[in-house]
């Protein structure tokens, strides 16, 4: 699991977004092809995400029991993986999800082979994601980090050239 937090507004949405902007056409030209699915309100339950998965993997849930979600799931990813394939899944605003969803998403890290995870898993949120995955009953998550990291505000430089980075760039689309 990769956790990303940072304080509302310093452009993690923005982040995500231009990462997969960039990654769709370079995704689709890799020998090792992503399929990523985004979610963007993840207040679900997860069987709720469960479907949204499968549903973003182009895959109707063949039941509305969890078990069987996960196994479809499993041989979903499987699959993808005998390909060359690798499944992403990047959750948005991680905050907001119910500890019975975290809870759950143990689960889908423990879909794996002998050498490797079938699912990678990248979690966003506000510093309260963080006091979140302190509480006990998400301490199997949180001992599946494996990366951390956290977006710190722009300086008064750096703000000053994303500045004048927009206004060069909206300029060059007028003059085309």
């Amino acid at each position: 699991i990769i956790l990303v937090t940072g304080e509302v507004g310093v452009g993690k949405t923005t982040i995500l977004r231009r990462y997969l902007q960039i990654a769709a056409p370079q995704q689709q030209a890799s020998p090792r092809p992503q399929k990523t699915v985004h979610l963007y309100n993840p207040n679900v339950t997860f069987d709720q995400l469960l479907t949204t998965i499968l549903e973003q993997l182009g895959a109707q849930p063949v039941s509305a029991d969890q078990s069987e979600m996960l196994k479809q799931l499993h041989g979903l990813v499987q699959a993808e993986h005998s390909a060359g394939g690798t499944v992403v899944l990047v959750i948005d605003e991680a905050q907001c999800m119910p500890v019975q969803t975290l809870e759950g998403i143990r689960m889908l890290t423990n879909l794996e082979t002998a050498h490797e995870k079938l699912i990678q898993i990248v979690l966003t949120g506000q510093p309260e994601l963080e006091g979140l995955l302190e509480r006990h009953e998400v301490r199997h998550i949180r001992e599946r980090i494996a990366v951390r990291a956290r977006i710190l505000p722009l300086t008064d430089a750096e703000s000053f050239g994303y500045i004048q980075h927009r206004l060069d760039q909206a300029s060059r689309e007028q003059v085309s």
